[in-house]
C-alpha cells in the first residue's frame, strides 16, 4: 500500500468485509458481524431526522459484545432485512484505510398484522485496521432517505432467504 493507493489485493479485501457485515447482519450472526470489527470497533448511528447534527450519533454500538447486542435488536424488531449493496470507494489512511459505501436496506416486520418494508438509503462511511486481515475499526451509518413501504403480499413462510443461521 502506497500514500495514494490500496492494492488491488487490500481493495478486494475491504469490499469483501463490506459483503460479510451485510451477509451476516441479514443472517442474524451476531458473533460473525461482531468479528469483523477490531475488539474496540464501533458502530455509530446517524439516524435521518431533519435539523438534526449530523456529526453527532443517535446510537453508538462499541465493543464486539455491544455489536453483536445491537445485531441480535435488530433481529428482534424486524421479521427480516435484506441490505443490496451499491458503489463503494476505498483509500488509504495512515497504516490503516477509509471507505465510503451506499446501501439500500430492506427491513421488514408486521405492525399490526400487516408486512412493512422500512426501506432506508445508507452510507457507510468506514475506518479500517488491519491485523492479522482488514477489520472495521468504525463504522458511520448515515441514514440518508427512508420510506415505509407497504409490502403486497406475506411474508413467505419457511427458511426465508436472509434467515438466522443455526
Amino acid at each position: 500500500m502506497d500514500h495514494l493507493h490500496l492494492s488491488v489485493e487490500d481493495e478486494a479485501s475491504l469490499r469483501r468485509l463490506v459483503a460479510r457485515y451485510t451477509v451476516a447482519a441479514d443472517k442474524v450472526r451476531p458473533a460473525e458481524t461482531a468479528s469483523l470489527f477490531t475488539v474496540s470497533g464501533a458502530i455509530l448511528i446517524h439516524d435521518y431526522s431533519p435539523g438534526a447534527p449530523a456529526e453527532e450519533p443517535s446510537r453508538a454500538w462499541v465493543g464486539r459484545e455491544e455489536i453483536a447486542a445491537g445485531i441480535r435488536g435488530l433481529a428482534e424488531r424486524f421479521d427480516r432485512t435484506a441490505h443490496v449493496l451499491g458503489q463503494s470507494l476505498f483509500h488509504p489512511d495512515g497504516t490503516g484505510a477509509c471507505g465510503e459505501t451506499y446501501c439500500v436496506a430492506h427491513h421488514l416486520y408486521s405492525p399490526a398484522g400487516y408486512p412493512v418494508d422500512r426501506v432506508l438509503v445508507l452510507r457507510y462511511l468506514d475506518r479500517f485496521e488491519r491485523e492479522d486481515c482488514w477489520r472495521f475499526a468504525e463504522r458511520r451509518l448515515r441514514i440518508e432517505i427512508e420510506n415505509q413501504v407497504p409490502v403486497s403480499g406475506p411474508l413467505v413462510p419457511g427458511e426465508p432467504l436472509y434467515a438466522p443461521s443455526a
